[in-house]
């Protein structure tokens, strides 16, 4: 009888035990039960959502879990979202290393669903996610562009600057004492001419120049004297310093009567040439020169040794407008008979471009000097005007 009341007492025990077991389970269910209620009906006065379920204006309720539970994120407030609860696992270099989302949805049943995006952050959308899918997709760029990716604009290269040039003039010159006579004649000379010019580059300092010039003389009184002038230049010129170059060569020049076409004047000569540019002022320069000339001539007795200095100031009071005061001293000294002359030639002069290639000028002023040979004098005034173009040709 004990036994069988013990055993009786152990059973009731056991039977209480699971009634009571029982009981908690439907409590906790129960529980449960009106929690997720809760959630679905009621509304709280706080609410998040992804980017996603905002476009799709849903109700919505997100809690981020970040190693501490029931922490919500209220840093973003957006009303009408999807309920989710995420849970974010953060790799020790800030990588997502895997990432949990229970959403649940108000709109006809309460339905949970679980979404592992640990593909998500590395560009692979986990399967039964569209909206995963959709945000891949929107990475990829437009399905039918593909991807846009924007390139730096090389930069054209700089066209090869032009090495031949067309050159064309037409000038007049008038002095009182046109032919530096003891006595003085006054007359005036129309100079027209053109001149093909080659300017290969050697190297990266070093030209070569090569021309060739044609010019017709004519006189204003006295037509008699009229005469074609053919010129050839070849030369190196060299850059010696930042603003100072030099140049080494040779020159033929060759004077034809106008009437019967006969020459009377040959001149070969070698020169050698020094030239720079100082900027004094923003619109100030001091270009100065030298030059040594060899001339062998035919006749013989027009064969000379000159050195000729010149300076010019010049002012650029606007981009297309040039003044220029010009200073001229040339020594000369005749080799095959006794003659020794000093030239100066003092100038202002003027000019304006016309376009990027072309100019017109006008220059005056006085020239004077000495002469071992009594029948020269070279004093008097000096007028002149003219107009000039540079074409480039390639």
């Amino acid at each position: 009888m004990v036994s069988i009341n013990k055993n009786n007492h152990d059973n009731f025990e056991d039977i209480q035990a699971y009634q009571h077991q029982r009981q908690k389970t439907y409590l906790a269910t129960l529980g449960h039960l009106i929690l997720l209620s809760t959630l679905t009906i009621s509304k709280p006065a706080w609410s998040g959502c992804d980017p996603i379920d905002s476009i799709s204006h849903q109700s919505a309720v997100t809690s981020v879990f970040s190693g501490t539970e029931h922490q919500p994120n209220t840093d973003q407030v957006k009303q009408h979202c999807t309920p989710k609860l995420s849970q974010v696992k953060i790799g020790s270099g800030g990588e997502i290393l895997s990432s949990f989302v229970v959403s649940e949805h108000s709109s006809g049943s309460s339905s949970t669903e679980v979404v592992d995006r640990s593909q998500i952050s590395q560009g692979k959308p986990a399967s039964g996610d569209n909206r995963s899918n959709s945000d891949s997709k929107a990475n990829d760029g437009d399905p039918e562009l593909g991807v846009l990716r924007l390139q730096l604009q090389e930069k054209p290269p700089t066209p090869p600057k032009p090495t031949v040039y067309l050159q064309g003039r037409v000038s007049y010159f008038r002095s009182d004492n046109i032919f530096a006579g003891v006595d003085p004649v006054d007359d005036g000379l129309l100079r027209p001419g053109l001149t093909l010019l080659a300017l290969p580059s050697l190297g990266p300092d070093t030209k070569l120049i090569t021309s060739v010039s044609g010019n017709v003389v004519r006189y204003g009184d006295r037509s008699q004297l009229d005469y074609n002038q053919l010129k050839v230049n070849l030369g190196v010129r060299q850059q010696l310093l930042k603003r100072t170059y030099g140049e080494l060569g040779w020159s033929n020049q060759q004077l034809f009567k106008q009437e019967g076409g006969d020459r009377f004047a040959h001149y070969n000569s070698l020169y050698l040439r020094l030239s720079r540019r100082d900027w004094l002022a923003k619109d100030l320069a001091l270009d100065t020169s030298y030059k040594l000339n060899l001339r062998f001539a035919d006749p013989d007795t027009r064969s000379k040794i000159s050195n000729v200095f010149r300076a010019s100031l010049a002012y650029y009071p606007y981009p297309r407008f040039k003044a220029a005061l010009n200073y001229q001293l040339a020594l000369s000294d005749y080799t095959e008979r006794e003659r020794y002359d000093d030239y100066h030639q003092l100038i202002g002069r003027l000019s304006y471009k016309i376009s990027s290639n072309s100019q017109i000028y006008l220059y005056g002023g006085q020239s004077f000097g000495s002469s071992s040979n009594s029948r020269i004098s070279f004093d008097g005034t000096v007028f002149g005007t003219g107009m000039s173009f540079n074409l480039p040709l390639f």
